[in-house]
């Protein structure tokens, strides 16, 4: 029987005996290979492969509640009476009070409905018992298309509890009953969030800064507490960069210049304006998918001309009809979401030295930054935090965390050559002669 058509049916039906006596677990393959794969991960601890080892973690706490879970339903409706049904394939709970919904698709194109389907039964669950525990979801698929593919990959990175699983049907049958075995996806844990960049122009910096008297705790405890929240933000976006608190010392005047400021990836910085033609903008061989969409900017549509129009505006429509460059304002954005004007008001009444407290975010890059801030003498680094793939740099290569404003160029340098070097880092494949040419921050030259 192995060979003909199975239908859901007949897989529901096999579910349900196996759920019945608890036997579920005995015909799931490759626990042992997931373990193995997290154990090494929870020993490397890399950021960069957070949503890897959270989505296996997850993986194997619904396979370790499943020995004692019991068989609540199957095809009926978990909807509030009086709503449209909600028909589950199967919902099981454990000892522990989870609850893990099970989704069953043998035939392609339904299959994309799948996750959906599992959002909505839990939705619907949720909103008549708020108070349970996790939802685990089993993705149970005899063809995975590459929808229910991508749909469950973003389960697992919005930090779900999800165990997807392959059916193969086994030679032979016991009593006329088909017999199955169920291969856990491990491929579908697999994420890349390492990408080529060079910091000097990826890293895009914002601050929020003071000319404050040098002796200003309450406002450098302001200025941190806003970099820190928006850092929180930045990490659980899964962004690379870091955090520093930064001072330029004035020992003739009462009032130096405070600055918090939060530095994250412009994903699309090679498209991006600044890069005062260090970089080629497009190599020769085009890069495809997602990347592809970005290498050609859009014209922008030229304004219509008219006889009385001022000066300006002509000068506008004569300009308006070339390429749109995108720079990305997410660390300016962030550290805007977390200021308190209320606080600062009482701040400035507090410390009527202080001048006014303001963002910028007006810098294209780190080197632009730098340049800006420390040209006519260095910065002094009270407090530095790293996150992301900065800071599984800093810590692999146990790399000093940088006091002044010499070493923080030092550090970026240094993570610069180690981002040349990894394997397929420029994916573009570059010439040799233009490799040569991609710049390296001179300290002389600040």
């Amino acid at each position: 029987m192995a060979g003909d058509k199975l239908t859901e049916p007949e897989l529901q039906a096999w579910f349900e005996r196996v759920t019945f006596d608890r036997s579920l677990v005995d015909h799931i393959i490759g626990i042992e290979a997931l373990k193995a794969r997290l154990e090494q991960l929870q020993a490397e601890r890399l950021v960069m492969e957070a949503v890897t080892r959270e989505g296996l973690v997850k993986a194997s706490r619904i396979y370790g509640v499943l020995a004692d879970s019991d068989h609540l339903s199957a095809d009926r409706s978990v909807a509030a009476p009086g709503l449209p049904q909600l028909r589950p394939d199967l919902l099981l709970t454990s000892d522990s009070g989870h609850y893990i919904l099970i989704e069953l698709k043998t035939m392609p194109k339904p299959e994309r409905q799948a996750v959906q389907e599992l959002l909505a039964y839990s939705a619907a669950i949720r909103m008549q018992a708020p108070y349970l525990n996790d939802f685990m979801y089993i993705i149970v698929a005899l063809q995975w298309d590459t929808l229910l593919e991508h749909a469950t990959r973003s389960l697992i990175m919005d930090g779900k509890h999800v165990l997807p699983l392959q059916v193969v049907e086994l030679d032979g049958s016991v009593f006329g009953a088909r017999r199955f075995e169920l291969h856990i996806r491990h491929d579908l844990f697999e994420f890349n969030f390492v990408q080529p960049f060079d910091p000097w122009y990826a890293f895009v910096p914002a601050e929020i800064g003071v000319a404050r008297p040098r002796t200003s705790r309450h406002v450098d405890t302001y200025l941190r507490d806003v970099a820190w929240q928006a850092m929180y933000d930045a990490r659980n976006m899964r962004q690379t960069g870091f955090v520093f608190f930064w001072l330029r010392p004035d020992y003739v005047s009462r009032v130096e210049y405070a600055s918090a400021t939060l530095v994250t990836v412009n994903q699309h910085w090679r498209e991006g304006e600044g890069l005062a033609g260090s970089y080629p903008r497009y190599s020769n061989h085009r890069q495809r998918g997602f990347h592809g969409l970005h290498q050609t900017p859009a014209p922008r549509k030229s304004k219509t001309t008219h006889s009385d129009e001022s000066f300006m505006d002509r000068a506008f429509a004569s300009t308006s009809g070339g390429p749109v460059f995108k720079q990305s304002t997410l660390s300016y954005e962030l550290l805007e979401r977390y200021r308190n004007r209320p606080r600062e008001a009482a701040l400035s009444l507090k410390t009527p030295e202080a001048r006014d407290i303001d963002t910028c975010g007006s810098y294209f890059h780190l080197d632009m930054f730098l340049r800006t801030h420390a040209t006519a003498q260095p910065i002094v680094i009270t407090r530095f935090v790293p996150f992301g793939e900065l800071q599984d740099f800093m810590i692999g290569q146990e790399h000093a965390v940088p006091r002044e404003s010499g070493a923080l160029m030092e550090l970026i340098n240094s993570f610069k050559s180690y981002k040349l070097a990894q394997p397929g880092a420029l994916p573009d494949r570059w010439p040799d002669d233009v490799l040569q040419r991609l710049p390296s921050v001179n300290f002389d030259e600040f």
